[in-house]
């Protein structure tokens, strides 16, 4: 099967933009879809930077739930911390020190 273009210095300079353009995007997204036509390279540049915006948008919103969970996880060291120097600063006794802090790292967020 012969393709319309396959040359690419045949091409219109529009023609040539579309190309470059689409192997542009490919360079980011790694999947090649062999478009042969000048519409089939609009359709499929569309496709891939359709394709790429979903994948940043997905692991966007990954990392910033790993970030939310890991800043929840520091708030809950700092504060287990702050108990722990206000129970000695206060002179509670060392068994009830202990409980106190057990139970806080019992529901503290790991």
């Amino acid at each position: 099967m012969a393709h319309k273009y396959t040359d690419y210095y045949d091409l219109a300079p529009l023609g040539k933009y579309n190309v470059l353009n689409y192997y542009s995007i490919l360079l980011i997204t790694g999947n090649d879809i062999m478009p042969s036509r000048i519409s089939e390279f609009l359709y499929c540049t569309a496709i891939l930077v359709t394709g790429a915006f979903f994948e940043a948008y997905i692991f966007g919103a990954i990392t910033a739930e790993l970030q939310a969970q890991d800043d929840q996880h520091t708030k809950s060291l700092k504060l287990i911390e702050y108990v722990k120097y206000s129970t000695y600063i206060h002179f509670f006794p060392a068994h009830i020190r202990m409980n106190i802090l057990s139970y806080m790292n019992k529901f503290s967020i790991r």
